[in-house]
């Protein structure tokens, strides 16, 4: 969280969102595959096999529609592998985030 808030205050949200690239990234990650595991999840009917599916599922589902997180930043600026375009995924993904979650989680409960 130290390492998000560090690049939140340095941050020139122009190069961050300027990047074409990223859009295509935080699509897939933000929105398709966690909407094919929603539509999987809610296919598979699996939540019936335990007493509490519904809440496993709901944690893993949670987990796939989460932010990129920060370690990925902070290791591409170890390896210095491109720690700006990192840092912009970790943005961007963060801040769609508040929008993406639960929007996912309230067809997860339909």
């Amino acid at each position: 969280m130290i390492m998000l808030g560090m690049i939140f205050a340095g941050a020139k949200w122009s190069e961050f969102f300027s990047q074409k690239r990223i859009y295509l990234v935080i699509f897939f990650k933000m929105v398709f595959v966690p909407g094919l595991i929603l539509f999987a999840l809610k296919l598979s009917q699996v939540e019936l096999l335990v007493e509490n599916g519904h809440t496993i599922l709901l944690i893993s589902l949670l987990a796939t529609i989460a932010p990129t997180a920060a370690m990925v930043t902070q290791i591409s600026r170890l390896y210095n592998r491109q720690p700006s375009y990192a840092a912009s995924i970790n943005m961007v993904t963060s801040t769609l985030s508040i929008l993406t979650m639960p929007i996912l989680i309230f067809f997860f409960n339909l």
